[in-house]
C-alpha cells in the first residue's frame, strides 16, 4: 500500500495546510500586538470613537481582501498579489510589490522577537533580550524549514491562544455589564461609551490621527492571500475565510473594544496600556499582566511565524521565479519548502539579535522606527 503524495501546485509547493490550519491561520492573521497593547495609545487619543475608525477600517479592507479573492480564485498563487501586480499592471509594479513586501515583514520580524525578547524579561528580569531574539528565531526557522505542514500547526495554536484570551474577555466583560459581579460591576456600564466627554473627547482631528494605530492593527490580514498557495481545497477555504472576515473583525475588535470601554472609562488608559490588562485589573482578575503578557509573546511569536519567514520566503521565491532575484532563491526542498529563500530571510532578521546584543534598551525603538517607515 502506498502512501497519497501532497497535491503540489503549478509553483511545486504542496498543498499541506488543511481545512482547519487554513481557517485558524486567516483569524489569527487579523489579531496581533496592535490590538493587545496598540489600542490602548489609541484610546488614549481618541477615546471610545477608536472603535469607529476600527469599523471603518475593517470595512475599507475587507473590499481590498474581497477583491484579492477574486485574484485568488481566478489563479491560486503564493507569489499573491506580487504575481497578479507584474501580471496586470507590469514588471516593475512586480517586482516593487515583491521586494517592499519583503522589506517590510523582514523589519517587521527584526521587531516581533525584539518584542519577545522584552516580554520574556517580564519573568526573568535577567535574561538577556538577544538571547531570546535568537532563540525565537532558530526554532521558528527549523520549524519552517520542515513543511509547510508545521507551519500551519504552530499558527493554528498561536491563534488558539490569541481568540481564546479575547472571547474570555468579552464574556467576562459581558457578566459584569449584566450582572455586576466584582468591584467593577458597581461603575461598568454601556454608558461609558458616551458619557465621559462625548465619543470624540479630544475632537474629531485627534480621534482621525488614530487611524494609522488602527491600520497597523490589522497587518496580516493579507496572509489569507499568501497562504491560498499552499491551502488544501482554496477554491472552497479561501472564499469562506475571506467571506467571514466581517464576521471576525466584528467580534475580535468591536466587540472586544465594546465591552472593553463599558467597564473601563476611557479617561483610565494611558500610552502604552494594554486595554486587556486595564479591563482585567479593573474586574479583579489576580496576574493580569502575565497572562496578557503570555498572549502578546505568542502574538509576536505568530508574527514572526507567519509574516517574518513564511510570508517572506514566499514573496522572495515569487520574485527569483519571476526574474527579479537571484535564481538560487528559487529552489525547492522535496517537501515543497522554499529553503534557501527562507534562509537568506531568517539570517537577514537576525540583524535584529546584533541590534539587541549591542543595545537592547533601544532595540525595539530603533528597529520599529525602520519597519513603520515599510
Amino acid at each position: 500500500m502506498t502512501t497519497p503524495q501532497p497535491e503540489e501546485t503549478e509553483s511545486g509547493y504542496h498543498r499541506g495546510l488543511g481545512t482547519r490550519q487554513a481557517q485558524m491561520i486567516a483569524i489569527g492573521g487579523t489579531i496581533g500586538t496592535g490590538l493587545f497593547l496598540g489600542a490602548g495609545t489609541g484610546i488614549s487619543r481618541a477615546g471610545p470613537s477608536l472603535i469607529l475608525w476600527y469599523a471603518v477600517a475593517g470595512a475599507i479592507l475587507f473590499m481590498v481582501v474581497r477583491a484579492l479573492g477574486e485574484l485568488l480564485m481566478y489563479r491560486p498563487a503564493t507569489g499573491s498579489f506580487a504575481d497578479y501586480a507584474r501580471e496586470f499592471l507590469g514588471p516593475f509594479w512586480g517586482y516593487a510589490t515583491a521586494w517592499t513586501y519583503w522589506i517590510m515583514w523582514v523589519t517587521t520580524g527584526m521587531a516581533e522577537i525584539t518584542a519577545a525578547g522584552t516580554f520574556v524579561r517580564y519573568w526573568a528580569p535577567g535574561f538577556e533580550q538577544w538571547k531570546t531574539a535568537l532563540i525565537s528565531l532558530v526554532v521558528l526557522t527549523v520549524a519552517n524549514l520542515i513543511t509547510v505542514k508545521i507551519f500551519g500547526e504552530l499558527e493554528f495554536w498561536f491563534a488558539m491562544i490569541k481568540v481564546t484570551a479575547i472571547l474570555g474577555m468579552i464574556l467576562i466583560g459581558v457578566g459584569v455589564l449584566t450582572l455586576g459581579f466584582s468591584d467593577a460591576g458597581d461603575t461598568a456600564s454601556v454608558t461609558r461609551l458616551w458619557a465621559d466627554g462625548g465619543v470624540a473627547p479630544n475632537g474629531v482631528w485627534d480621534s482621525l490621527m488614530t487611524l494609522q494605530i488602527v491600520l497597523f492593527a490589522y497587518q496580516g490580514v493579507e496572509l489569507v492571500g499568501v497562504t491560498a498557495g499552499e491551502t488544501k481545497d482554496p477554491h472552497k477555504n479561501v472564499p469562506r475565510a475571506i467571506n467571514t472576515l466581517p464576521v471576525r473583525f466584528a467580534l475580535f475588535y468591536l466587540g472586544a473594544l465594546l465591552v472593553i470601554l463599558s467597564v473601563v472609562s476611557w479617561t483610565e488608559f494611558r500610552p502604552g496600556t494594554s486595554p486587556f490588562v486595564a479591563a482585567f485589573v479593573k474586574i479583579g482578575i489576580p496576574a493580569a499582566a502575565g497572562i496578557v503578557n503570555f498572549v502578546v509573546l505568542t502574538s509576536a511569536l505568530s508574527s514572526c511565524n507567519a509574516g517574518g519567514l513564511y510570508a517572506t520566503s514566499r514573496m522572495l521565491r515569487a520574485a527569483a521565479l519571476n526574474g527579479d532575484g537571484p535564481k538560487a532563491l528559487a529552489r525547492l526542498t522535496a517537501r515543497g519548502v522554499p529553503r534557501t529563500a527562507l534562509i537568506v530571510s531568517a539570517l537577514v532578521m537576525a540583524v535584529g539579535v546584533g541590534v539587541n546584543a549591542i543595545d537592547q534598551e533601544h532595540a525595539f525603538t530603533y528597529i520599529t522606527s525602520v519597519s513603520t517607515g515599510g
